[in-house]
C-alpha cells in the first residue's frame, strides 16, 4: 500500500472523503491567511523571545519558516488546481506540508522550554494557542489529520516538560492539557459543521444540476412543441381553409333559398370550428412561452378602424348597434396582440348581446395611460363570477344556455396577453344590464394626426376592380377557389407555382398589384418568402402589395416576415374579412403612391 492510500485511509474518515474536493480547494482559498498569521505570530514571538534565544537562532528560524511557506503555498496550489481533483490524489503531499509546520513549531517550543524559564514556556503556551486556533478556524476542514498534528505536538511539549521534574512544571502541563482538551473540542464541533456544511452544498449541488437538467429538458420539450404546433397549425389549417373558400363560393353560386340557409349554416360551422382552433392553438403557444410580443408606437384609431371592419356586418345581422368612438390616442403595445385581445371582447359582447349594441372607445386614466374599453347591453354575469370568465374553458351557466360554439378559451388568451404585455384587465358586470371590458395601456405623443375612416361597401368593389393580382399556394383546391374568389370580386387572377413561373408572368402579362402566397410550396427549397422577395425586387419595393397567407403560426417565420416588411395573415380566413382588409389595404397604398409621385 502506497503511503497517498494510507494516508488517505487513516486521516481522512469515510464520510469526508465524499467532500475531498470541496476541502481541498478550501484549504488553497484560506492557506495564505493562515500562514500569513502563522508568520505574524512568529514576528511576535522573536519580540517576546528576543533575548531567550540569541539572533542567529531567531534568523535561521525566520529564513526556514518563510520557505516552509513558500512550499506550502506551491504544493497546494499545485494539488488543488489539477482539472480533476481524484481521490486520494495529492492528499499524501498537503498531509507532508502540514507536518512542516507543525515540525517547525515543536522545534521552536523545544528550544524555548530548554530554557527553563516557567514565564517564557507560558508565554509561548498562549501563543500556540492563538496559532492552534487560526490553524482550525482556516484549515481545520481536515479534522482527524489536525487532530494528529495537535496530539503529537502535545506530547513533544509535555515529555519536555516532564524533564524538568518541578512544581511549576506540572502546572504548565495541567495548563497545557486544559488548553488541548478545549482546542480537539473546538476541533470536531468546527469539522462536524464543516462536513455538514459542504455535504448541504453537496446536496445543493446535485439539486441545481439535476433543475438544469429539468429546465433544459422543458426547454427542448417547448421547442419541440413549437415545431409541432407549428406544423399541425399548417397542416389543420389547410384543409379548413379551403373548405371556407369552397364554402363561400357556393353561396355564391348558389340560386335555391333552402339550400343558402344549409349553406349559411355551414359557414357558421366552420366559422366556430375556426375560433376554437386558433383558440386553443394560441393557448398553447402562449403557454410554451414562444410567443413574445413586439413593442411599437402606433394610433389606437387603425386597431378600431379594422375591428369595425370585421364586426359590422356580425352587428348588423343581429340587429345591434356597433358604436366605436374615434380616438386620437397613440400608444405602446404589441398591436397585433392587442388587436386580438379587443377583438375577443368585441366579439364576445356581440356573441352575448340579444337587444341593444356594443360600443367601444378610449378613457383617459392620467398623463401615460388610457384605458380601451368595450361595453355591451348583453345579459352580464353575476359580479363575484366576474374574474372566473378568465379561467381556460370556462363558461359560465347562463352563457352556455344562451350561445352554443367555441371552447370558453378567448378571455383566458386574452389574460394571458394582457399579462405579457404588462396592460391591466378590467371587467364589470350587471346581470341583466350589461358588461364592460377594458385593459390599461401605455399612452404615448401622438405622432400624426388620425381621421375617421368610414367604410363603403360599394366604394370596397370599385377599389379592388381591375387589380392584377398573382397568387401561389401547395394546395390546389386552394388556389382554385382563392382564384375563383378574388375573381368575383372583379380582380384580374393569375396562377404561378414558383418564383421562376412569377418571373415569367411579369415579363409576359406586365406588373402585378398584389400578390399573395402561402409559406409552404411545392417547388423543394423554396418557399414563398422567395416567392415574394423576388416579386419586389422585379417590381420594386413600394410598386406591389406583397401578402403571406399561411397556416404556419411559428414566431420565427412571423419574425421573419416582418423584417421583409412583408404582410401576414393567418389561414382559415373569412372572404369577408379578406375582401374588407385589401380594399382598406389598397386604399391606403394606392393613396400612399400617388402621394408619392406628386
Amino acid at each position: 500500500m502506497s503511503l497517498q492510500s494510507l494516508a488517505w485511509r487513516l486521516f481522512l474518515p469515510p464520510k469526508d472523503r465524499i467532500h475531498y474536493d470541496a476541502q481541498s480547494r478550501m484549504l488553497q482559498q484560506n492557506s495564505p491567511l493562515f500562514l500569513l498569521i502563522n508568520f505574524l505570530c512568529y514576528c511576535f514571538c522573536v519580540l517576546i523571545f528576543w533575548r531567550s534565544l540569541n539572533f542567529a537562532t531567531h534568523l535561521f528560524l525566520g529564513v526556514v519558516l518563510l520557505l516552509i511557506t513558500v512550499v506550502t503555498l506551491y504544493v497546494i496550489k499545485r494539488v488543488v488546481t489539477q482539472s480533476v481533483l481524484v481521490p486520494p490524489y495529492g492528499f499524501w503531499q498537503l498531509f507532508s506540508i502540514g507536518w512542516m509546520t507543525v515540525l517547525w513549531w515543536n522545534v521552536y517550543g523545544a528550544l524555548l522550554i530548554a530554557t527553563v524559564d516557567e514565564r517564557v514556556v507560558q508565554q509561548f503556551f498562549l501563543i500556540l494557542c492563538m496559532v492552534c486556533l487560526a490553524g482550525i478556524a482556516l484549515v481545520g476542514s481536515f479534522g482527524r489529520a489536525y487532530a494528529t498534528y495537535l496530539l503529537i505536538t502535545a506530547i513533544h511539549i509535555l515529555l519536555s516538560l516532564w524533564t524538568w521534574g518541578t512544581d511549576a512544571s506540572m502546572l504548565l502541563v495541567e495548563q497545557f492539557l486544559i488548553g488541548l482538551l478545549a482546542q480537539l473540542f473546538f476541533l470536531r464541533i468546527f469539522n462536524d459543521t464543516i462536513i455538514r456544511l459542504l455535504h448541504v452544498r453537496h446536496e445543493n449541488s446535485e439539486l441545481v444540476q439535476a433543475l438544469q437538467q429539468k429546465n433544459t429538458a422543458l426547454e427542448q420539450a417547448n421547442l419541440s412543441q413549437s415545431r409541432y404546433l407549428s406544423a399541425a397549425s399548417h397542416d389543420l389549417r389547410q384543409p379548413l381553409h379551403a373548405l371556407a373558400l369552397l364554402t363561400n363560393d357556393a353561396q355564391r353560386k348558389n340560386q335555391v333559398p333552402e339550400v343558402g340557409e344549409t349553406l349559411k349554416k355551414i359557414e357558421l360551422a366552420i366559422d366556430s370550428l375556426s375560433q376554437s382552433f386558433n383558440a386553443m392553438l394560441n393557448l398553447s403557444r402562449l403557454d410554451a412561452g414562444v410567443v413574445k410580443p413586439q413593442f411599437s408606437r402606433f394610433p389606437i384609431q387603425r386597431l378600431f378602424h379594422r375591428l369595425h371592419i370585421e364586426y359590422e356586418e356580425v352587428a348588423a345581422s343581429k340587429g345591434l348597434s356597433l358604436t366605436i368612438v374615434p380616438s386620437k390616442v397613440w400608444v405602446l403595445s404589441d398591436e397585433g396582440m392587442l388587436y386580438s385581445i379587443l377583438s375577443n371582447f368585441v366579439s364576445n359582447a356581440l356573441r352575448y348581446t340579444d337587444t341593444g349594441g356594443v360600443a367601444l372607445g378610449v378613457r383617459h386614466a392620467g398623463e401615460d395611460s388610457a384605458r380601451l374599453m368595450v361595453y355591451d347591453t348583453g345579459s352580464g354575469v353575476p359580479t363575484e363570477k366576474a374574474r372566473q370568465i378568465f379561467q381556460e374553458y370556462l363558461r359560465l351557466e347562463n352563457a352556455q344556455q344562451r350561445v352554443q360554439g367555441g371552447v370558453g378559451l378567448g378571455l383566458a388568451i386574452s389574460e394571458r396577453m394582457a399579462r405579457l404585455l404588462g396592460a391591466t384587465l378590467l371587467v364589470q358586470s350587471v346581470v341583466n344590464q350589461g358588461s364592460s371590458f377594458g385593459l390599461v395601456v401605455s399612452k404615448v405623443p401622438a405622432q400624426e394626426q388620425i381621421t375617421e375612416t368610414t367604410v363603403q361597401h360599394a366604394a370596397a368593389e370599385e377599389a379592388l376592380t381591375g387589380l392584377r393580382v398573382a397568387i401561389i399556394d401547395d394546395d390546389e383546391t386552394v388556389l382554385m377557389s382563392l382564384e375563383e374568389l378574388l375573381e368575383s370580386w372583379g380582380m384580374d387572377v393569375t396562377v404561378v407555382l414558383s418564383v421562376e413561373m412569377l418571373k415569367e408572368a411579369i415579363v409576359d402579362e406586365g406588373a402585378f398589384d398584389l400578390v399573395i402566397a402561402d409559406y409552404h410550396l411545392s417547388v423543394p427549397e423554396e418557399t414563398g418568402l422567395d416567392v415574394l422577395s423576388a416579386a419586389r425586387e422585379m417590381l420594386g419595393m413600394n410598386q406591389a402589395i406583397c401578402m403571406l397567407l399561411t397556416g404556419d403560426t411559428s414566431t420565427e417565420l412571423a419574425t421573419q416576415a416582418h423584417s421583409m416588411d412583408v404582410i401576414v395573415w393567418y389561414k382559415p380566413l373569412r372572404p369577408a374579412r379578406l375582401r374588407a382588409y385589401l380594399n382598406t389595404l389598397w386604399s391606403k397604398f394606392h393613396a400612399a403612391t400617388v402621394s408619392a409621385s406628386e
